[in-house]
């Protein structure tokens, strides 16, 4: 009986189905992801609200025909029937007795098969048997697990985009600017312009280049001439933006004559000499010292010692007086200085000398050494804005200690080192070193600045930036340059200057003729100057030299031709006198 009770009851149930029935909906609703990617699978739970008792329903899923459905599975305990077809997407649940089908009533999962465009449909339809329906629907947007992308596509001035051709997936990124071209050069009087092009998509961005300080200078003119004593001025023009600069020019000094004597010195009183300006008439006298007394035969009263002095008397052989005559002390004679207290790492010694003559002291301190550190480690390297720190162990002492690393830059290329206080360059200060080679037009231009000084040399362009901007030094900095090895300790530092003059700047060369280091205070283009030796032209024409081969030659012809002459000149005289006896 009860069997037969299930069964139209299952009927009655699938009956329920096929034939409309006029009820009140109920709600449907779907939990779940809205997109995977391509194999990836979604499952979503089917929740009821708003159903009445009743005892059982069906359920009929649609998919997207990018989509598979793979899994279907009713979420009510207690049924008789459970049943769920794959292949049709449809399937049934019944109970004996009439149950609560509100809460999770079906879970089932989509496969994604295609990567598509178009979101993915998912549709539910819920029927139940007293009537009530209800319908709910979802989309899945498939992604690829590998996108192919288009072309990048400028959106705006921070970013761009591309799609996945295959599934419309878009990605968006921020622009990759490069180093971007000069369209209008920045000058002294107005500010230039950059462009900047995406290396991805070609949009194109303008950036303000600032104003420089580099002017355009002209020669200078001389504005007011320079006296012997009053400096002059001379001013030089911005042929860009007008600017003028003004510069001193020093006083020329006195052209002064020779001294002549107005008043003659004796050997007690002083005498007088003058001397004028030939180009302002300006008078300079001076005195001429007291001969003093010339003893022919002095006689020592009091010797001198090293600090008084003695005396010495006789008859003056200039003026015939009787007088006496000073004697300089003779000064100490100091033998060799003598450590008296050795120095340390950290303090300084004491040195004593003594005079051989009168046995008085002196003594010096003398500087601590220093730690002498053996392989130190760089705790803060050293930039050309900021000190950095090393420490290491004194091979001296033995002591661990730190020490602080000057401010330093090096630029490798070059081996150009510089050198500089704290607060000379801002910090984040970058070097910039640019050897100038023959075939850059600078070169040329002081090639021809420097032809009466040199005509080999080496040409550095040494430049600092802050932010991609230049700066200039705010004091005194050092820079020690590499002197080729070819060119010795002759050797000058000049610098090329924007009127097309250039400035000798005071240098020192080490001792190994490898270096030379010189104090500096602005940037620009520097030449090391290789100079000619000097060359000491020797006057032969007084010199005796030996005779050469060829003078000895004439020589000798000269000395036979003489003989014979000699020789016939005696036949013939001989030969007279016999003629003149024989007529006797």
């Amino acid at each position: 009986m009860k069997k037969i009770l299930s069964v139209i009851s299952i009927l009655c149930l699938i009956l329920s189905f096929v034939i409309p029935v006029n009820a009140a909906g109920i709600n449907v609703s779907l939990s779940g992801n809205s997109e995977t990617a391509v194999d990836g699978s979604v499952t979503y739970i089917v929740n009821l609200s708003g159903a009445q008792i009743c005892t059982g329903g069906s359920i009929a899923i649609t998919v997207g025909e990018n989509l598979k459905l793979v899994s279907g599975e009713f979420l009510k305990n207690g049924s008789t029937l459970e049943k769920f077809d794959i292949a049709k997407k449809k399937g049934a649940i019944a109970f004996k007795e009439s149950v609560d089908l509100n809460g999770a009533y079906f879970k089932f999962t989509v496969k994604a098969k295609k990567a598509s465009k178009e979101e993915q449909p998912v549709s539910v339809t819920v029927t139940l048997a007293d009537g009530a329906s209800g319908r709910s629907s979802k989309t899945i947007k498939i992604n690829c697990k590998t996108h192919t992308f288009d072309q990048y596509i400028n959106i705006n001035s921070q970013s761009h985009k591309r799609v996945c051709s295959d599934c419309g997936y878009e990605e968006i990124t921020n622009h990759m600017w490069n180093g971007g071209t000069v369209i209008k050069p920045a000058n002294c009087k107005e500010s230039g312009i950059k462009r900047l092009t995406c290396n991805l998509c070609n949009a194109t961005k303008d950036e303000v280049i600032a104003k420089t300080n580099n002017h355009s200078w002209g020669g200078y003119k001389v504005t007011k001439s320079p006296g012997c004593t009053t400096p002059g001025t001379q001013t030089r023009t911005c042929s860009v933006c007008g600017k003028t600069e003004n510069q001193q020019i020093s006083a020329t000094g006195h052209s002064m004559g020779a001294w002549t004597q107005s008043k003659v010195p004796t050997c007690i009183a002083v005498g007088e000499e003058k001397r004028s300006c030939s180009k302002c008439g300006h008078n300079e006298t001076r005195t001429i010292d007291a001969l003093g007394h010339s003893f022919s035969h002095p006689k020592v009263i009091k010797e001198p010692t090293c600090t008084e002095p003695g005396l010495e008397s006789g008859k003056c052989s200039r003026c015939g007086q009787e007088a006496t005559n000073s004697i300089k002390p003779t000064g100490h004679k100091f033998g060799a200085w003598e450590n008296i207290k050795e120095p340390t790492c950290e303090e300084g010694g004491i040195q004593k000398r003594v005079c051989i003559k009168c046995g008085v002291e002196e003594t010096r301190n003398t500087g601590a050494l220093g730690h002498d550190f053996e392989n130190p480690t760089i705790i803060k390297a050293a930039t050309i804005s900021e000190t950095g720190l090393k420490e290491g162990k004194c091979k001296r002492c033995g002591k661990v200690v730190s020490e602080v690393i000057p401010c330093t830059a090096k630029d490798e290329a070059t081996g150009i080192l510089i050198e500089a206080d704290e607060g000379v360059f801002a910090s984040r200060t970058e070097l910039n070193v640019e050897e100038i080679n023959a075939d850059n037009p600078a070169y040329d231009s002081a090639k021809n600045i420097l032809k009466d000084i040199s005509g080999e040399f080496k040409l550095y362009n040494i430049t600092a930036t802050l932010d991609g901007v230049e700066v200039t030094p705010n004091g005194t900095f050092k820079a020690i340059f590499n002197i080729p090895d070819e060119y010795g300790k002759n050797v000058e530092l000049y610098l090329i200057k924007a009127d097309g003059t250039s400035e000798r700047i005071d240098c020192e060369v080490a001792e190994d003729g490898k270096t030379l280091t010189a104090k500096l205070t602005v940037f620009g283009e520097y030449a090391i100057c290789k100079l000619e030796e000097n060359v000491v032209e020797v006057d032969n024409s007084t010199t005796f030299e030996s005779p050469k081969k060829n003078n000895v030659t004439v020589y000798i012809i000269v000395a036979v031709v003489v003989i014979i002459i000699a020789a016939v000149t005696l036949y013939i005289v001989i030969k007279k006198k016999r003629l003149k006896d024989t007529d006797h």
